[in-house]
């Protein structure tokens, strides 16, 4: 209760961006082409003039770099493409590389391992893997490419399971996980209410931004330098150690730190409501935390390796999310992103001064057509999300 009552207090400090704020364009010369085309910008996070570089040369501008965070707008194909070359041009300069991904859950590590090995096939790797339905069009050219230069594939996200049960029933569902899967899950949960991210989480969660799918010229970036200091305590939740005989490297061996704010009051369907976004925020913090662990982990047993690793551009953009998160666990990486940022306009291409800032690079694409445009059909999308969300059940509780 006192987590719920601090977490009130924090997003009634909520400052969301207006809308119509002036902004510097950068002008990018050329054109995009087919769906297929990108451009690679490099900005250095805002502090470099915008400058397009091919694959090649972003490789060698990367190469002194621990991590580098590669976003995508999932299911784009010039996004897909251009993680698929870049990987191999970092190979092609260093062999020690790994590839990470969002795409593959902790709890499927030894399938993945087991067809690097070539014990398995692939329909077996896709089928016990719950590889992601797009696994084919998007993924299969990194994994064959790790497969055949015997590279690493970390297996970085928690199991979806999981974090439907955080969304449903609160962070206090973890403390009731039996091993192993405890284990796939982070050890500890850095919250950071009020801070940046969550801000822009919040924007989200209110209809405002699409995860994964930043609109051009419209989204609102508010990095966190690292300096900066919220106006809210950072809330760290290490669980307390499962009833269990089992152990993990993941598991919690401290009491649960969960000390922050005031006693805000809320009632009723309000409580509800608010309850609802809270622990949404949390599912996202479980899986910022998770694949930060993931990458933590691999680097400590696997010291001087580089890793690229693969997500959602909302766990990475502006250097927040799971960026963020691995430089808690990990503070002396050297950390790039990549952010993607689809063109409004392909035949004049822009970048304002929140966009620059986005990441070490901007992946220029295409915008993705509209997926309705009658308000029939957009009620029947929104529905059919909602109907999809409410089917997802908790295996480890009982919800209400």
């Amino acid at each position: 209760m006192k987590l719920l009552q601090s977490l009130a207090l924090a997003l009634t400090c909520i400052t969301l961006p207006v809308g119509g704020v002036e902004t510097n364009d950068h002008t990018i010369s050329g054109q995009l082409g087919g769906f297929y085309d990108f451009k690679l910008i490099h900005t250095d996070g805002g502090k470099a003039d915008p400058k397009e570089m091919s694959i090649a040369n972003a490789a060698e501008k990367l190469k002194d770099y621990d991590v580098i965070f590669f976003g995508e707008n999932h299911r784009h194909p010039g996004n897909h493409l251009a993680q698929a070359l870049l990987f191999e041009a970092l190979y092609r300069q260093n062999q020690n590389l790994t590839l990470s991904m969002e795409q593959f859950n902790r709890d499927k590590q030894p399938v993945v391992d087991a067809y690097l090995k070539g014990e398995i096939g692939e329909w077996t790797l896709r089928t016990k893997g719950e590889a992601w339905d797009n696994y084919l069009t998007s993924y299969r050219p990194l994994v064959e490419f790790a497969k055949e230069n015997k590279l690493p594939v970390i297996a970085a996200e928690v199991p979806i399971p999981i974090v439907v049960c955080v969304g449903k029933e609160g962070l206090e569902i973890l403390d009731t996980l039996p091993q192993p899967d405890r284990g796939w899950a982070a050890k500890t949960l850095n919250l950071q209410t009020g801070s940046a991210y969550f801000n822009k989480y919040m924007k989200f969660a209110m209809g405002s931004s699409t995860h994964g799918k930043p609109k051009h010229g419209k989204t609102s970036h508010g990095k966190m330098d690292q300096g900066e200091k919220s106006s809210s305590s950072a809330v760290v939740h290490t669980p307390r150690k499962p009833h269990s005989t089992g152990s993990s490297q993941a598991n919690s061996k401290t009491p649960r730190k969960a000390k922050i704010g005031s006693k805000a009051k809320i009632g009723g369907k309000a409580k509800s409501a608010f309850t609802r976004v809270m622990n949404s925020y949390a599912g996202q913090v479980l899986r910022d935390d998770t694949m930060a662990e993931s990458i933590a982990l691999h680097l400590k047993e696997n010291e001087g390796r580089q890793v690229m690793h693969l997500d959602g551009a909302f766990h990475s953009d502006d250097f927040m999310g799971t960026v963020e998160r691995l430089k808690l666990r990990m503070p002396e990486l050297k950390i790039a992103v990549i952010a993607p940022k689809q063109m409004k306009d392909k035949m004049s291409l822009t970048l304002n001064e929140n966009d620059v800032k986005a990441g070490t690079f901007i992946l220029m694409i295409n915008s993705t057509p509209k997926g309705t445009l009658k308000p029939e059909n957009e009620k029947a999308f929104v529905s059919s999300v909602i109907a999809k969300r409410k089917s997802n059940q908790c295996p480890y509780g009982k919800t209400d």
